[in-house]
């Protein structure tokens, strides 16, 4: 359950304080369908700013937004099967056709990070909302960025854009599927990164001893929470 403050959305259904159901149009909350614990990032089920706010960030796998703008980190696979230039020479099917990948040019790694103006028409119809969505790095974004990075957990505050996760990297053989070093078969260097919300450069950045717990930053009275995997919630405050 999300509130607003005017209303209580349970995925697509919502109600106004007095519980009397609403327009699903009227949606202006966060919308998750695998639920906002699920860390699994299947294909299909991001996270959405409203029914009615299909803008670039509506297929993130996370979003963070204002009354401005809506920021998002979006899977590569969300739009890979729309981009010619990662199909292999031999592919001549639908471009929902299922085939393998053996060469690294064709391994994914990181994401997109991208901003996008957060004022889709609510009284637009589901036809015109759908052609409003576009893919990262498109005119729709205020900006967007690529990077080798798997952010798991995203806070936006005044002045910056937090982001905690890992360096992503090749690490598995591509048609083994063996670690390319077994004694490290899943190396992940962490850390907490702060951007700015304007353009999205990168304005510090510090290693974390551990995972981020999926989701697991928060901020709050001029002080940033990051709960990590080993249990530990790392707070932290302005360099005096």
């Amino acid at each position: 359950m999300i509130s607003d403050g005017s209303a209580i959305t349970m995925r697509y259904k919502q109600f106004d304080m007095a519980l009397k159901p609403r327009d699903p149009a009227r949606i202006r909350t966060l919308l998750a369908s695998p639920g906002l614990l699920g860390d699994s990032w299947a294909h299909r089920q991001p996270w959405r700013l409203g029914a009615a706010r299909a803008a670039a960030t509506s297929q993130a796998m996370l979003i963070v937004f204002d009354a401005e703008c809506a920021y998002g980190v979006m899977a590569p696979y969300t739009w890979l099967k729309k981009t010619p230039a990662m199909w292999p020479a031999n592919h001549d099917g639908h471009m929902h056709q299922k085939y393998s990948r053996y060469s690294a040019e064709h391994f994914p790694v990181g994401v997109t990070i991208a901003a996008a103006p957060n004022r889709v028409s609510p009284s637009a119809s589901a036809k015109a909302r759908r052609s409003q969505t576009s893919p990262p790095g498109s005119a729709a974004d205020r900006w967007s960025v690529q990077d080798t990075v798997q952010p798991r957990a995203m806070v936006l505050t005044r002045d910056a854009l937090f982001l905690a996760g890992w360096r992503d990297a090749l690490a598995v053989q591509l048609k083994t599927g063996r670690p390319i070093d077994p004694a490290n078969p899943d190396p992940r260097r962490s850390f907490l990164r702060a951007v700015s919300p304007a353009d999205g450069k990168v304005l510090a950045e510090c290693p974390l001893g551990c995972e981020p717990v999926f989701d697991g930053l928060a901020a709050a009275y001029g002080r940033l929470y990051v709960s990590l995997k080993n249990g530990a919630v790392v707070c932290m405050g302005a360099a005096r």
